[in-house]
């Protein structure tokens, strides 16, 4: 092992049990890439899709023409202004109603974003299936959009998935008028997954896998 300086997945140097374990995360990104039905097939030499910080996940959107939250890098010492929220977690996708706590932390990089304004929702998806989830107090309320808006929905969709290069994940948005996308997730959550429309989104990903 004093002659290992890394593996395949991390650079060294590395003890004999980081090594085993970096090892085994190269060989299971590789196994995943041989096969030809891999869904949100990894870049930058990952197991699974990463999509990147919310300010590079909102340069994406943006290429695309894609509604998203705006934002700017707040100086050292300085406060968010109104209608915005300090956010320091750049890489943690959750939709924020107030500032990070940890926002006035020394040293830490912070931004301002425009901070959802009206109903926020999140959208599961797999393939051309989705379902909504609308914040409701505490909790999470299934919403079933009219006929009209679940077309734009699925449009608006269909687009982030080409953007961001997912066949499946989470997508957080506020609603006043029209959505605005604050983060996209390479992950379905358990709590779409227990909702009622969870088998639904279960058996779509089965349907990726034989497609």
């Amino acid at each position: 092992m004093d002659d290992i300086h890394g593996s395949l997945a991390e650079p060294g140097p590395l003890d004999a049990e980081a090594f085993a374990s970096h090892e085994a995360v190269a060989l299971a990104g590789f196994i995943r890439l041989m096969r030809p039905n891999c869904l949100n097939r990894p870049r930058q030499g990952g197991v699974c899709a990463y999509v990147m910080s919310l300010p590079e996940q909102w340069a994406i959107l943006g290429k695309a023409r894609l509604p998203h939250s705006s934002w700017r890098l707040l100086p050292p010492g300085a406060a968010p202004a109104a209608g915005e929220v300090a956010v320091v977690r750049l890489f943690d996708p959750e939709l924020r109603l107030g500032d990070d706590p940890d926002a006035d932390g020394d040293g830490l990089p912070t931004i301002a974003a425009g901070a959802p304004a009206g109903a926020w929702v999140s959208c599961a998806f797999a393939g051309d299936t989705f379902a909504l989830l609308r914040q409701d107090g505490d909790g999470l309320t299934p919403v079933e959009p009219p006929a009209g808006a679940r077309t734009e929905l699925a449009a608006l969709v269909a687009e982030v998935r080409a953007a961001m290069n997912l066949d499946y994940g989470e997508i957080l948005f506020s609603f006043l008028g029209a959505p605005v996308i604050w983060s996209v997730s390479p992950f379905l959550p358990l709590h779409h997954l227990e909702a009622p429309h969870g088998e639904r989104l279960v058996e779509a990903v089965a349907d990726l896998l034989v497609a």
